[in-house]
Parts: structure tokens; sequence; C-alpha cells
């Protein structure tokens, strides 16, 4: 609050470019998630919880009236290592979503980290990551796997947050290496109606990097043809390509006629 009273206390002094390029720049770190704003007037927060500008978890709704089947995930990550090595991993996403053909929808997550650090010394040094996988509830864990190393059950935990499905587990990234991390779930089947409206949902962890690419494959069976894709995909036989950058929250919907 002190920050933003010396900014609005500042913006009446300014000239309209100087102004406007601030208020620009301020609504591009809201949007990004790189600046938070949480009001005490309900109203007016709830319209900022819709926009996904108070960084609260999204119970996002269907992007049309009619009915829905939602998908969700949002990666965590928290360094434990009492250091700024964050500032030197780079990551990249990819999520392959798959309908079987009973409409069963099966996920795997590769999470891939590049620590570019040198050295251990502050600020740089491993990074140790307690991470956290928010799903739909309902979801199921399958599998995860750091490297070449398949956890046990009892080296990851299962719990319930904020209405969502967690896995959460220690992976931890040394200096100038690279880790994937490979998480294999499942989340509730599609229903069987003839036209399916299926969304995915992205929700981006508040002070992640932007640049982070995020590249989304959707495989579907040969009896779904897909009739509304949005946003707009590169196109394979029965499979949907999305890419995006971790720059604010993202959604796929894709409505599938039999």
């Amino acid at each position: 609050s002190t920050v933003a009273n010396a900014l609005f206390a500042k913006l009446p002094s300014l000239g309209d470019g100087e102004g406007l390029k601030i208020i620009a720049a301020l609504a591009q770190t809201v949007d990004e998630k790189n600046t938070l704003v949480s009001l005490t007037n309900a109203t007016t927060d709830h319209i900022f919880q819709t926009l996904g500008w108070n960084g609260q978890l999204s119970d996002f709704p269907c992007p049309t009236s009619g009915i829905c089947h939602k998908d969700y995930a949002m990666v965590v990550d928290s360094n434990f290592g009492v250091n700024k090595a964050n500032y030197f991993v780079k990551r990249t996403i990819e999520e392959v979503i798959t309908f079987d053909k009973n409409l069963s929808v099966n996920h795997v997550m590769r999470l891939n980290y590049h620590n570019t650090s040198t050295s251990t010394a502050w600020p740089a040094g491993i990074y140790k990551n307690y991470q956290r996988l928010y799903f739909p509830v309902g979801a199921n864990i399958i599998s995860v796997k750091i490297e070449d190393k398949l956890l046990d059950p009892k080296d990851y935990a299962i719990t319930s947050e904020h209405g969502k499905f967690v896995v959460a587990y220690l992976v931890q990234i040394p200096i100038n290496d690279k880790v994937e991390v490979v998480v294999e779930y499942s989340t509730p089947q599609l229903p069987q109606d003839k036209d399916l409206l299926y969304t995915w949902y992205w929700q981006k962890q508040s002070g992640t990097s932007a640049s982070d690419p995020i590249t989304v494959y959707l495989n579907y069976p040969l009896y779904l043809k897909p009739s509304v894709i949005s946003p707009e995909a590169d196109l394979a036989p029965q499979q949907l390509k999305f890419n995006f950058e971790n720059d604010t929250d993202h959604r796929v919907t894709v409505k599938f006629t039999k």
C-alpha cells in the first residue's frame, strides 16, 4: 500500500505521456501477475478475481452459457534453498492431453528446468524447489518421475486445497544442470454427449517468468471431430497443438461433434 500511495500521489504531477506510460506498465504487470491487487470492497474485488488480478486460485467459468467439461492445471514452484536461484532458472512446460476411445482423459505434464548458475555462492546455487501441482478435484496420479527416478508414492504428498487436487514433492536442480519432471495423471471422464465442449485452463503462478514457453497437445479419437477451436491451433491427424508463453492465464477450448 505504501508503494501504491506514492505512485498515485506522483501521477497527477506527471505529464500525460509519462503518466500514461506508467499506467500502461502497471496494467501489464497486473495482467502478467507480477502485481496483485486485493481490495476491501467485495464487489470490486470479485471483478478483480474474475479477471485473475487478485492472486486467488481460479474457479473459472465455462467460456459459453452452455455446459462444458472443465479441466485445469497450475504449477507452483517454491524456492526452499535460501538463495535467489530463481533468477538463473529457465523453464519449459509441456502438457499432453489424450482422450481415449471411452473418453477417459489422460495427461502427461513435462516440466524442464535449467539452472544456468555456475556458482554455489549466494545469490546463486542449487535450486531446491518444493513443487505443487494443482489439478481438478477427481484427478488421479499415475506416476511422478524426476529424471530417471520413478518416485514411490511415499515420496510425494497428495492433499486438497482451495477446491483443487494437489500433489507435492521436492525436486532439486544443481548448478549448471538440467532436470526434467514428468507427471502422468488422469482427470474425470468426459460425458458421452453428442456435442462435447472441453476447456483446459492454465493458471499462471504469480511472479513467474512471462517468457516460459508452454506447449499443449490435445489428442482425440477418430470418431470426434473438432468444430470450434480456440485459440488457433496447429492441426495434425487426431491432434491439436497450442503454443503459449507463460505471460498470463490461458484457456484452450474445443467443441467436438460425433
